[in-house]
């Protein structure tokens, strides 16, 4: 261990620690922004799905409308459910299911 300690503190001079360790934090930062990315926003599922399904007459719209809304309930308890084991704030509003069916009254 000793000498790894002296390779280290030796090596600090061709190469600088700060130089290092910024590369690491890039990769940190990067990977989460990634993670962060490729997480489906229900904002941009509710176009989507505002776009597809259409109604015509005033009935249809009303069966129409009850279906754009399930489909965003789901979609919205399915990104709380994601984020409750990635974001710890969501994790305290939400502890269990049965406060998060109690936020949906």
């Amino acid at each position: 261990m000793e000498s790894l300690a002296k390779f280290c503190d030796e090596s600090t001079d061709r190469i600088p620690l700060a130089f290092i360790l910024g590369f690491y934090v890039s990769l940190v930062v990067s990977r989460f922004w990634e993670q962060l990315n490729a997480l489906p926003w229900p904002n941009s599922a509710a176009l989507y799905v505002s776009s597809m399904i259409r109604g015509g007459d005033e009935e249809e719209e009303k069966e129409k409308r009850k279906i754009r809304r399930n489909i965003m309930r789901y979609l919205s308890v399915a990104y709380v459910l994601t984020m409750r084991s990635i974001c710890t704030p969501v994790r305290e509003r939400f502890p269990t299911l049965v406060k998060l069916r109690e936020a949906r009254k």
